[in-house]
Parts: structure tokens; C-alpha cells; sequence
């Protein structure tokens, strides 16, 4: 060994030599790599260059504060871009000089602590009473009972909130967390500020209150196309094809009957699920680990002077705990699984920017879920879980998904479990069915922050539910907003949308005669009638309580409230209301005229024909305004201002990104303006 050291000193010297250049070099190389990428552009915000640290320092202060503040005091920010979103109201509240030193933010929680604790008093009451009240009914017996609380009680309530909001949660300091409500404050400042610019003269404000707080009781019946689509018949081909070329360039659910065959954004998806609740179902707990965990607890009770539970009454709960970290495990483990089996497919993938450049034929090339899906089935065999029973643990087979159809937002949402599955992005969390609209193929942009592509599993950020089940997923296809591709892709909607509207054009001729009846043999009878003109075979409508006020419909009790949108429409309400108008709110209503309480209206917008009867009014009365005077100057001053600036509210997104030529910095260095923005969201 000696000879060797002599003979080859000399080399390893100069081996040592670069080791120790290595150590000494390595550390300061990685900080620079550090730093370029802390110090990387990834936006351009009014001429000014926003570096990665800022956005998620941004991005961070946000989240702090969403994980303390009340929601109605906090800004609504874009889901897609909320660090981008609060850097934009943060400068144009600091411009405004609305940012005050970090103590401001304290005293400000003060403010708003009271009505915080009445909203609390108000929730207790609903969770204790919420079957027998309605809304209304819950907010005043909350004001009662506030009203009549003790002075000291009512401070205690609202002290704990106070201290509970101003104490930062445990991974922020007391600085970060004062200086972050401070800056919530100021732009809290900068939108109330705007919302109330709208000032009201006292006789203006009750004139326009009494306006839009009046309401009217009515017996009414309703009948939609769709509840007599037979009386159509069945369309040919000739007839199906000119009703949709005559709504093909008409927005879903758009136009003068509701009917629209431009689509939305659509995709085509497929999904994995790694089904938590059946994992946890599976699992065998094994019994000398029961056993263990007894005698430790029965260990610690003795301790601390307490009973100890004999082993079959805790036995239970023990062997619960132990499914539920298990299948904790067993998630994990089958997590692994599918990153491992898709790893293998895209490590070689070369880059281009944020995204993958995927080679021809890859979405047949890479494994199908069906196939990594028994891969996680057989890995998790193989593992082993000490706690289980045996060691081992099966895995149910995760189920694949893969609709035919494409879905748009609204469609995505309404998937069973899927739908309403969550993903993380930093410290924020967001609905998977909107988080996949941010695809490659439709915001390029959003790649800086989330690189999802078409064909390309996302397999680093995976969704999960309230269940506790963890999605994979792919968006196999993309379309933006467009017509299908043709009419076979939405035949069923054009059917059934042709059949609606042939029915609704034969009722539509049926609302003068029913009217009538309706007015002189009452409601039933009008309701038969048109039963019986239209030859349909439904049971005619019966007569339902309804509450009609200029802005909304309301359900009687035992009415269906989705069954209400039907005639929730402006053609709907102007009638009623032109009736309040004709009646004297002094005299008993239901001695007044019948004809002049009976109106009919044909409702385009929901092909819908509505005949009713209003059998009481319920003008705004000079008690009512006062106990809610403030609430209602808020709701006429912002009526007013959507009628003064029909674009929009000014700080959402889209406005303020054109406002403040917000442009995004792709990881390639690429700046791509967001000419229309995330999707309209409001920051008031």
C-alpha cells in the first residue's frame, strides 16, 4: 500500500487538488443557478419588469391572508393568475397612496370585527334553526339577538375575532403578516372607494329602494316547451339542418330563445383514479400492531391519571387510525407507481420552454392508463405496508375514465367525483375542471406557471377530492370556442332544442285565451285549457306560491327551487310588477279586480308560458329602509355604476391587465400578451 502511495503521489495530489476545487466551487455555482432563476422575468406590468421572487412573494402574501381574512374583505382574484392579479392591485392601491405603515392593517381588522362576529352569530343560528328559517328570517333574529346581548359578551365575541385575525398563522412572522394587511387594507380602500363613488340624494335613494324592494305573492302556473316536446313530432333532416344553421353562429344558451350552437372551450379528457374510501375498505389492520398501539395509549392514560379503555371498546378506533395511515401509505406507493411508469416515457422528451416537444404518433406510443394502472396494482404487491396484516396490501384496480364527449367548464364541473377534484399550485388550491383550460393549445401564456400540454399526462400534479381519491389526467383533445364540427356531434341538443321550440311557438298562441280563463275560472282552469288545446298527455301544471320582485323569483314553501328559473326572466317580472304597480298596496288585494291581478306572458328566453295571480303585495315600508338603509344605498350605488360602465367591474383581471399592459415572459424568454386575459373575475 505504501509503494502505491509513493509511486502514484503525484496523481493523487492533483486528484485531491480537484476534489477540493470541487467543494469549495460547487456551493457558490449552485447559489448563482439559485439566483438566476429567483432573478428570471416573468412579466411586464406597466413598463416594469417583474422578477420570479416578486410574483411569489406576491402569491404568497395573498394566501397568507386568505388563510385568516374574511372572504367578503378580501379581493376576488383570478384563479388562474392570482400572484399576476394582487401585484396589479397592490401597485395601483400603492399608487394611490392607499397603503398605510404595518399597523395600519391591525387597526383595520377592528373595523370590520363586529360585523364579522354578527355574521358568526348568524351561522350558529342557521346551523341550530336552518331547516325552520329561511335567509331573511335568520338575519333578524341574529340582529335581535345581537341587539339584546349583554355589552361584555357582545365585546368577548368580538375581541376572540379580532385577536384570532391579527395573531399570524405559526409559519409567518408578526412583520410579514402587518405589512401583508396593510397592503390588503389599501386595496380594500381602493375598490370600496370606487364602489361608493356613486352618491345618493335621500329622496333618490328611497324613491329607487321602494323601486326595487316592492313584491309581489302569486298562484301561478308554468309549462316550458320541453314538458310537451312531443306535440312536435320528429324532425327531418331538411328541418333539423335550417334550425341549426339558423343558431349555429349564436353563443351556447345565447340569443332570443336560449338556444346557441357556438360551444365553448371544450376538451376531450381521460382520467385515472386511485380510489382512497376502497383502499382504506381493503385494508386488514394487523393485529399485533392493534395490539402495540393499545397498550401504548393504555401507557400514556395511566400516566396522566386517566382510565383506560378495555382493548374491545378501543380496539375500534385504534384499528381505524391504522386503516386511514395506511392507506396513506398505500396512495403514496401507487402515487410512485404511475410517476415511475410515465417517467419512463418522457424523461427523454426534449423541452421547449415550459412544455414537452412530443414526437409523432407519442399518445399511442407512451402507456395507455389502462396498462400503468396494473403496473401501480402489481408495485404496490410487492410493497411492503409492516402495519397491514401480512404485510402486504391489494390495491383495487384504479378506474380509468375516458368520456367520449367533449366537456366545456361547466360540463367538467358536473363529473361525478372528478369534477370537483382540486390541485395545488404553490400554496393556493384550484378546481381541476378550470385548471385544465389553462392547456398549451388555448393559454400558452399560463406555461410559466403550469405547463399542461395535449397527449402529455400531467403527472406532477395530481387532483384530489374531499374523499381523499388522487386523479391523473391527460387532455386527449382541444377545441377553443367554436360550432361542433359538425351536426352529428350535438344532434341529440339539436332534437330535443327543435322540438322545444315547435312546442313553445303552438303555446305561445294559447297565452291570450288562458289569461282569460285564468281571470274568470281561475288558475286550474287555465291550466287544463292549455293542457287540452295542445292535445299533450302531462298532467296539467297545478298552481304553485311563488314571490316576484323586479330583480328575482322566489319559491312558496314546498316549491322546487331549480323549478323557479323557468319564469325567473325579465319578461316574467316586468308583468308582475306593472301589476303591483296598477294595485292600491292599502286595500285588501284579494277584493280588487281579478283581471287586473291576472297576468299571462310568453317567456322567450326559456320558451316558457306563465299565467298567475297575485293575491298580495309588499311595498318597501319606511321601517324596513331604515333598518337596512345602508345595504340598500350599497346595492343602488353599484346598479348604478354597472349601468355608467357597462364594460365591467375595473379590477378584474382583464380589465386591469389591458389597464396596466400586463405581458407574461415564457420560460424561453418570449413575451406573450394576454390579449384577453384570464376569465372575468371580480376583485371588489
Amino acid at each position: 500500500m505504501l509503494k502505491f502511495l509513493r509511486k502514484y503521489s503525484k496523481w493523487l495530489l492533483i486528484v485531491f487538488g480537484v476534489l477540493l476545487m470541487i467543494a469549495f466551487t460547487a456551493p457558490q455555482v449552485v447559489q448563482q443557478l439559485g439566483r438566476g432563476l429567483v432573478n428570471r422575468k416573468v412579466a411586464i406590468l406597466d413598463g416594469r419588469e417583474i422578477r420570479l421572487d416578486e410574483l411569489q412573494m406576491a402569491e404568497r402574501q395573498q394566501s397568507v391572508l386568505r388563510q385568516r381574512l374574511p372572504r367578503q374583505v378580501m379581493p376576488q382574484l383570478d384563479p388562474n393568475a392570482e400572484g399576476l392579479h394582487w401585484l396589479m392591485l397592490r401597485e395601483e392601491a400603492r399608487r394611490a397612496g392607499l397603503i398605510g405603515v404595518a399597523g395600519d392593517g391591525a387597526m383595520w381588522i377592528e373595523d370590520f370585527a363586529p360585523q364579522i362576529a354578527v355574521q358568526q352569530l348568524e351561522n350558529e343560528i342557521a346551523q341550530q334553526f336552518g331547516a325552520q328559517l329561511g335567509p331573511q328570517f335568520i338575519r333578524q333574529f341574529a340582529s335581535q339577538r345581537w341587539s339584546m346581548m349583554e355589552p361584555q359578551e357582545r365585546q368577548d365575541r368580538i375581541d376572540r375575532i379580532a385577536g384570532f385575525l391579527q395573531t399570524p398563522p405559526s409559519n409567518v412572522s408578526q412583520q410579514e403578516y402587518h405589512e401583508a394587511l396593510s397592503v390588503a387594507r389599501g386595496i380594500h380602500r381602493l375598490t370600496a372607494d370606487y364602489f361608493e363613488s356613486a352618491p345618493l340624494s335621500d329622496v333618490r335613494a328611497k324613491v329607487d329602494a321602494a323601486r326595487s324592494q316592492r313584491s309581489a305573492r302569486m298562484e301561478a302556473i308554468w309549462i316550458r316547451g320541453e314538458d310537451v316536446a312531443e306535440i312536435a313530432g320528429e324532425p327531418t333532416e331538411e328541418q333539423l339542418r335550417e334550425h341549426y344553421e339558423r343558431f349555429a353562429s349564436t353563443p351556447l344558451n345565447g340569443g332570443e330563445f336560449g338556444i346557441g350552437y357556438t360551444l365553448p372551450e371544450r376538451l376531450k379528457i381521460e382520467y385515472l383514479k386511485i380510489d382512497r374510501p376502497a383502499i382504506e375498505a381493503s385494508i386488514t389492520p394487523d393485529p399485533l400492531e392493534v395490539r402495540k398501539r393499545y397498550q401504548a395509549q393504555a401507557r400514556e392514560r395511566e400516566a396522566g391519571g386517566l382510565d383506560v379503555q378495555p382493548f374491545a371498546d378501543a380496539r375500534g378506533s385504534i384499528e381505524r387510525v391504522l386503516r386511514r395511515e395506511i392507506a396513506d401509505d398505500v396512495v403514496k406507493a401507487a402515487q410512485q407507481a404511475f410517476v415511475g411508469a410515465m417517467g419512463e416515457a418522457t424523461r427523454t422528451l426534449a423541452s421547449e420552454g415550459p412544455y414537452k416537444r412530443l414526437p409523432e404518433g407519442f399518445a399511442q406510443s407512451r402507456p395507455s392508463f389502462e396498462a400503468v394502472a396494473q403496473q401501480m396494482v402489481e408495485t404496490v404487491s410487492l410493497t411492503r405496508f409492516p402495519e397491514a396484516q401480512g404485510g402486504s396490501v391489494e390495491l383495487p384496480l384504479p378506474e380509468v375514465v375516458r368520456p367520449d364527449d367533449w366537456k366545456w367548464p361547466s360540463q367538467l364541473q358536473a363529473m361525478p367525483d372528478f369534477g370537483a377534484a382540486q390541485i395545488s399550485i404553490g400554496s393556493t388550491q384550484a378546481p381541476v375542471a378550470q385548471v385544465l383550460f389553462a392547456v398549451r393549445e388555448l393559454r400558452p401564456e399560463m406555461g410559466a406557471r403550469l405547463a399542461i400540454q395535449k397527449d402529455l399526462p400531467l403527472v406532477d400534479v395530481p387532483a384530489t377530492d374531499a374523499s381523499g381519491n388522487v386523479y391523473f389526467y391527460t387532455v386527449l383533445d382541444v377545441r377553443p370556442e367554436s360550432p361542433p364540427d359538425n351536426m352529428d356531434e350535438i344532434r341529440d341538443r339539436l332534437v330535443s332544442d327543435w322540438k322545444s321550440l315547435q312546442a313553445f311557438e303552438r303555446m305561445r298562441g294559447l297565452v291570450e285565451d288562458a289569461t282569460q280563463t285564468a281571470a274568470q275560472d281561475g288558475l286550474t282552469s287555465a291550466s287544463v285549457g292549455i293542457i287540452g288545446d295542445l292535445d299533450a298527455t302531462i298532467e296539467p301544471p297545478v298552481p304553485q306560491t311563488i314571490f316576484v320582485n323586479p330583480s328575482s323569483v322566489v319559491p312558496g314553501q314546498s316549491v322546487q327551487p331549480q323549478s323557479v328559473a323557468a319564469v325567473n326572466a325579465a319578461p316574467f317580472r316586468d308583468a308582475v310588477m306593472d301589476v303591483f304597480d296598477a294595485l292600491d298596496p292599502l286595500a285588501d288585494v284579494e277584493q280588487q279586480d281579478r283581471s287586473t291581478r291576472t297576468v299571462g306572458v310568453a317567456i322567450p328566453q326559456t320558451m316558457t308560458i306563465a299565467v298567475g295571480t297575485v293575491d298580495s303585495v309588499t311595498p318597501l315600508t319606511i321601517e324596513t329602509y331604515r333598518r337596512q338603509a345602508e345595504q340598500l344605498d350599497m346595492m343602488l350605488r353599484l346598479g348604478e355604476l354597472r349601468e355608467a360602465l357597462p364594460a365591467g367591474n375595473p379590477f378584474s383581471f382583464s380589465q386591469m391587465q389591458r389597464r396596466l399592459g400586463l405581458e407574461i415572459i415564457g420560460e424561453d424568454g418570449q413575451t406573450q400578451p394576454i390579449e384577453d386575459g384570464p376569465q372575468e373575475t371580480e376583485a371588489g
